[in-house]
């Protein structure tokens, strides 16, 4: 399979690659530093290990790594023209798309073992040891943490496809990164509270509530009027926030490696913030494909 050809060079390319090698340092430079940093509580668990390093530092870090991967993928052959010389082979633009992203699915796949790997030895270091039952944990993170950079790595992917310069392509994708990172969680906040419309109205002022009022049928009324406005905030912000990687991801680590200790918000239900990591690369791998074998070389 010709795919598996291009995969097989694409993958020894990424690996080999000064800027691969330094952004996967880098990131495990930072794990060190937070667990060390860590050392000092002493109820700590590789639980709240995985969950703080994943929710606050793989977030960041390792997006930009999944972009790195990805940005220059298909601008860097048009800039080099590598890309003509490759067409000119009996070989498939549908095919460079897929080992292009086996190869890239790969070297992902590596970054999480050796992540995981330094994570566990360097807790076990400060006395932070798996247990048995850590182990399922541990799976539902490195798989949520592929799925992730996978998902950074196609948005890349996709501006590579789109523009003929890898440092337009690297500019964009950078500042889609940080607005989903943080302007459309501002956002979704601000969005959420005009579509779920204006707050409920105590029925006395707080300065005269008194036990008599809280037993009271308006007080009980309000009570429910106000959970059901914020449980509607919620619905909407969640939603919106499914556009977010980083917070399906943060989310995601949340609900079922982190403790309140460092992530006090536990969602109940993470089932479309694991769709969106299914749903994301596929729209956008379609989106690349579709720009790539149509363009003009």
């Amino acid at each position: 399979m010709k795919a598996l050809i291009i995969a097989k060079k694409e993958f020894a390319d990424i690996v080999t690659s000064k800027r691969f090698l330094a952004l996967l340092a880098a990131m495990l430079l930072t794990y060190l530093l937070f667990v060390s940093q860590m050392s000092q509580f002493s109820t700590i668990s590789i639980k709240a290990v995985f969950g703080f390093l994943g929710s606050q530092t793989i977030a960041f870090v390792g997006g930009i790594l999944g972009l790195a991967i990805g940005f220059d993928m298909i601008s860097r052959e048009k800039e080099s023209g590598t890309l003509r010389t490759l067409l000119s082979h009996p070989v498939f633009r549908d095919e460079i798309v897929l080992g292009k992203a086996i190869a890239a699915l790969a070297a992902i796949c590596i970054i999480v073992l050796v992540t995981v790997m330094f994570i566990i030895g360097v807790s076990a270091f400060y006395g932070y040891i798996p247990a048995a039952d850590d182990l399922g944990l541990i799976a539902k993170f490195a798989l949520a943490t592929i799925a992730y950079l996978f998902t950074m790595f196609s948005i890349g992917l996709f501006f590579s496809a789109v523009f003929k310069s890898s440092t337009t392509s690297l500019t964009v994708s950078l500042t889609l990164f940080v607005m989903l990172a943080i302007f459309v969680p501002i956002m979704a906040y601000f969005i959420a509270g005009i579509l779920a419309g204006p707050a409920p109205q105590p029925p006395v002022d707080f300065e005269k509530v008194d036990e008599s009022v809280i037993e009271s049928p308006e007080w009980q009324k309000y009570e429910e009027e106000r959970e059901e406005h914020f449980r509607r905030i919620q619905e909407i912000t969640q939603t919106i926030l499914l556009i977010s990687p980083q917070n399906s991801y943060t989310t995601l680590v949340s609900s079922f490696a982190a403790t309140s200790e460092f992530m006090p918000f536990q969602p109940t239900d993470t089932t479309k913030n694991a769709l969106s990591f299914v749903i994301l690369p596929l729209l956008l791998f379609t989106l690349s494909y579709v720009r790539f074998t149509r363009e003009e070389l």
